[in-house]
């Protein structure tokens, strides 16, 4: 980095920094359009706020839990049911509803529950209303 006279070469010492700095930006950029695409393609990150109901499944294994989200002055209500897997006490968000505060639950079997109409095969199955793809409709 020094020259034919012993001194710094600022010119090269900027244009390596900025080298450096341009990267970090880049990634930094990349990390938070990461975690910005996940938060709103996945109802994992969503806190259920007024519990507004509980069920369990037929054989004891599971508990699925509703709560009703209030998005303010702003939003609607919204329904969020969270499944407990009782055997080891894992928690999975599995139904996201909007434009809704109340929520209707049966078990149709050990592993198959019905939410609001919505037919889910837990714990695989999830229901997101932004999506609409993965569950039935009954």
């Amino acid at each position: 980095m020094k020259n034919k006279f012993g001194w710094i070469n600022m010119k090269r010492v900027l244009s390596s920094l900025g080298v450096v700095i341009a990267f970090l930006i880049l990634v930094c950029m990349i990390v938070c359009g990461y975690k910005f695409y996940k938060s709103y393609t996945s109802i994992e990150g969503i806190k259920g706020e007024e519990c507004i109901g509980k069920k369990r499944s037929p054989d004891s294994r599971y508990e699925a839990q509703a709560f009703r989200n209030n998005g303010g002055a702003t939003s609607d209500y919204a329904v969020l049911v969270v499944l407990i897997d009782l055997k080891n006490g894992t928690e999975k968000n599995i139904f996201w509803d909007y434009h809704c505060d109340y929520v209707e639950m049966k078990w149709n079997s050990n592993n198959i529950i019905e939410i609001n109409g919505i037919v889910l095969k837990v714990p695989d199955q999830v229901y997101d209303y932004r999506k609409n793809k993965s569950a039935n409709k009954s």
